[in-house]
């Protein structure tokens, strides 16, 4: 393997996520692109879902 190419596989992303809220079956926020990349630092998940539920009924839980 080149050193090129060993450098392109240590800053590539792990997830990259794409947040749209839709309401009436329109878009009515978009979010910018968030990408985990695999040099960043990631703290441990303090919650056993992921990502965590954010329907009306859940919320009302928390």
């Amino acid at each position: 393997m080149t050193a090129r190419r060993r450098a392109a596989l240590d800053r590539r992303p792990l997830m990259t996520m794409r947040v749209i809220r839709i309401r009436d079956g329109r878009i009515v926020e978009e979010r910018p692109e968030v990408r985990i990349m695999n040099t960043d630092r990631l703290d441990p998940l303090s919650v056993s879902t992921w990502p965590p539920c954010e329907c009306p009924r859940c919320r009302r839980k928390q």
